[in-house]
C-alpha cells in the first residue's frame, strides 16, 4: 500500500512491492498517482490512456506496445528550453 504526506512517499510493505517504473515506457513514476496507477494497472497513467482505453479487448490479453511505441505517443519534452 501507498501512503504520501505533501511531499514524502511511505510504503508500506506489501507481498508484491510496487515498482516506481512503468514497465510499458519504462519511464520513472511522475507522482503519487502514477504510483498507484502502476500498481493497478501495471502501467502509468499515460500508458494506461494511451494504450488500454482505445484497445481493452489487447490490453486485456496482456498485449502491449513496444517502448518506442509507448514513447511516441507521450505528452513529454526532453531537452532545454
Amino acid at each position: 500500500m501507498l501512503l504520501s504526506d505533501k511531499n514524502r512517499v511511505f510504503f508500506v510493505k506489501e507481498k508484491d512491492p510496487v515498482s516506481s517504473f512503468c514497465p510499458v515506457c519504462l519511464f520513472l513514476a511522475r507522482d503519487f498517482e502514477d504510483l498507484e496507477i502502476i500498481q493497478k494497472e501495471k502501467a502509468c497513467r499515460e500508458c494506461t490512456t494511451n494504450f488500454k482505453y482505445l484497445d481493452l479487448e489487447s490490453w486485456e490479453k496482456g498485449v502491449r506496445p513496444s517502448v518506442e511505441e509507448a514513447r511516441a505517443k507521450m505528452q513529454i519534452y526532453i531537452g532545454e528550453i
